[in-house]
């Protein structure tokens, strides 16, 4: 540990830090610097987590996500490295850390994960093994402008999982299609009318409400 006095540029970089919650972390105050392998110097801080214990580490990976508690998370329940406990990770990375490279897909839009999952893995696994949680399944939103919550998730394989994305585009001929199934169907739902086309419920508002797409 390099105990440096405090630059001016790191007091101006923790000034947006200090005090600020990272998952189950407190940023409390500044602690030196840590050489990196790359040559470069990396700012470390003391942090108070949740369960009371206070850590320090280096506030990069703190800020990218990689550090969200103190280990506390992981000796509970002694899953840390387990596939399901991945997946609940993974969900919080891309709603809440801005580093990640799906932030944009989820944090930016206002996607979050519900209290009950976000603060306790054990009620995530809970909710999964009764939900059809199975070996080489992913976690799915059904409605893919809503929250990470258990009425709006299922575990799908990784090709329906994929077909479900926003990024999913139709034809002009096939949106024609769905237009006239509605007005020939009135009473089917949107649930309905994307089954019967095999695609995301979220295409077929966007269809009927006449939005523009690529």
């Amino acid at each position: 540990m390099n105990s440096n006095k405090i630059h001016a540029s790191t007091q101006k970089y923790l000034s947006e830090c200090i005090n600020k919650k990272y998952g189950k972390l407190t940023v409390l105050r500044f602690n030196g610097y840590v050489d990196r392998k790359d040559g470069k110097r990396s700012v470390v801080v003391f942090c108070k987590c949740e369960c009371g214990n206070v850590i320090e580490r280096p506030m990069v990976n703190i800020k990218r996500g990689h550090v969200l508690s103190c280990g506390c998370r992981h000796k509970k329940h002694g899953e840390g490295k387990t596939a399901l406990y991945s997946i609940w990770n993974a969900m919080i990375q891309r709603c809440y850390h801005k580093y990640n490279k799906a932030y944009k897909n989820y944090g930016m839009r206002g996607i979050t994960v519900c209290d009950e999952w976000l603060n306790d893995f054990l009620v995530f696994r809970e909710w999964a093994l009764t939900n059809g949680y199975g070996a080489g399944l992913e976690i799915d939103r059904i409605d893919n402008n809503r929250n990470y919550e258990p009425i709006n998730c299922r575990f799908t394989t990784h090709l329906i999982n994929n077909r479900n994305k926003r990024t999913n585009v139709i034809s002009i001929e096939i949106a024609k299609k769905i237009r006239q199934y509605k007005i020939q169907n009135p009473s089917f739902t949107n649930t309905n009318i994307a089954s019967f086309f095999g695609i995301p419920p979220h295409i077929v508002v966007d269809v009927l409400i006449n939005k523009n797409w690529n």
